[in-house]
């Protein structure tokens, strides 16, 4: 789900940016420096969409954890998995190709 938000966050961006794109080639910028400002600008997307789902989940995994144990004698716990940085990887490196082939 999240990679579908990131590819139409960056679509969307992508048809925004035509016009900033032509008046860049317009006053001599080269295909590479446009290639990379869009690289960077979808790395940027991902990593900001990235570290504000982490910290929204634990947030959200913080608060109900504390409702649900103040409301029961259920104890649930949650802790970071290593893991999580491998699905943080696959989702920029989704994000980075969405960038490339939406440009």
């Amino acid at each position: 789900m999240s990679s579908l938000t990131i590819v139409l966050a960056l679509y969307g961006s992508s048809l925004e940016q035509r016009r900033t794109v032509s008046i860049l080639r317009a006053i001599g910028a080269g295909k590479n420096s446009i290639v990379t400002i869009v690289l960077m600008e979808s790395l940027l997307v991902v990593i900001m969409g990235c570290i504000g789902g982490f910290l929204a989940g634990y947030a959200l995994s913080a608060a109900l954890s504390a409702y649900i144990g103040g409301q029961s004698s259920i104890t649930l716990t949650f802790e970071f998995e290593w893991k999580q940085l491998f699905i943080f990887g696959i989702v920029a490196g989704i994000g980075v190709a969405a960038g490339i082939v939406l440009q």
